[in-house]
């Protein structure tokens, strides 16, 4: 065996192996290098997906917060500056408002969000900035279909949040014959008209639904006293005494809502523009109002008429369509408030 002393110079061999190793370490880094700036922009990248999903939240929650109290623009703004510090802190949004149905019921907002970079600094990319807008409508609700009594009021007797008896006994009646009954179309007819005590019966009880019924819509009067009102409240479990504020909430704009769509002593009333006295003619439907039955007999019904909005994207079952959105039009105070996104 050969022993190299102190001094000696290394050999061919291993001069050859030390600048292959060299080599290796420099290609690493070189190969490294790119790769560390793929990762780096995978970062950033992410963080600014990220940001501008925020952005678009933030857009969006704010839209639908300011259309909630249009065509107010001071409701509007406050409902906005609210929800803006709440969904967006460190950005910015800004909102203007144009007119869809009636003035004033849209909002389009803009959000905008900062963020710093972390390896974009190396090619003079310091930060970034994300924005986003949405464009909501406060309208209402043309037409409903869930829910809905086969009973109609007119517009003066609908007094918002007063207990009133609203579906009435023999020699009480609204006119000659007619005690409230009308008939609706049914989804189990094709939305064709369901007519007689059956029909009258199985809507109470929800066991039978109506189609969407809507605004300009003529709905024939349901003549008779029907001795079964009480009997079919009962079926669906309606409460008596009941306590129409146990279920109704006040919103930021001092408005109400309610805590439930499904309770079984909230209902949906259509609202006729008159009652035809004496005739049979078909009453013409100018609008729904939510009744809440605080009280009912074998032939009356009592209860409360709310302001309220519905929820969005609700089903109004059509002939052709059993999975049909309601329409929503023009904003009426005393109808069914709802707002959506403009496509």
């Amino acid at each position: 065996m050969k022993v190299r002393t102190h001094g000696e110079a290394p050999s061919r061999k291993t001069r050859a192996r030390r600048w292959q190793r060299g080599q290796a370490f420099a290609l690493m880094a070189i190969a490294i290098a790119p790769l560390l700036g793929i990762a780096g922009f995978v970062v950033d990248a992410g963080d600014a997906y990220l940001t501008h999903r925020q952005a678009q939240a933030g857009a969006d929650a704010s839209a639908l917060a300011a259309a909630q109290g249009l065509p107010s623009l001071d409701q509007a703004g406050g409902l906005l500056s609210s929800y803006a510090t709440k969904n967006l802190p460190g950005g910015t949004i800004t909102a203007v408002y144009s007119s869809t149905y009636i003035a004033n019921d849209t909002v389009t907002t803009t959000a905008k969000q900062t963020r710093g970079t972390f390896f974009a600094k190396v090619v003079g990319i310091n930060n970034f900035t994300a924005t986003a807008q949405a464009t909501a409508i406060h309208g209402s609700y043309q037409g409903w279909s869930g829910n809905v009594a086969p009973w109609a009021t007119d517009k003066a007797t609908a007094q918002f949040g007063q207990i009133i008896t609203f579906k009435v006994a023999p020699g009480d009646q609204a006119s000659s014959g007619n005690f409230g009954g009308v008939d609706l179309p049914l989804v189990s007819l094709n939305c064709a008209i369901g007519q007689g005590g059956g029909a009258y019966y199985d809507l109470i009880r929800n066991q039978e639904h109506a189609c969407v019924v809507k605004k300009g819509d003529q709905l024939p009067p349901e003549p008779g006293d029907k001795a079964n009102t009480g009997k079919a409240l009962q079926d669906r479990g309606a409460i008596k005494p009941f306590d129409p504020w146990s279920i109704i909430r006040t919103l930021p704009d001092g408005s109400y809502g309610l805590t439930t769509y499904t309770h079984p002593n909230l209902i949906v009333i259509p609202i006729i523009d008159a009652f035809h006295n004496g005739s049979s003619a078909p009453f013409n439907v100018v609008g729904m109002a939510w009744f809440i039955i605080t009280d009912y007999t074998a032939k009356t019904v009592t209860g409360m008429f709310l302001r309220a909005e519905a929820r969005p994207g609700a089903v109004c079952p059509t002939a052709s369509d059993p999975n049909a959105p309601c329409p929503v039009g023009a904003y009426d105070p005393d109808g069914f408030g709802t707002v959506v996104f403009k496509s």
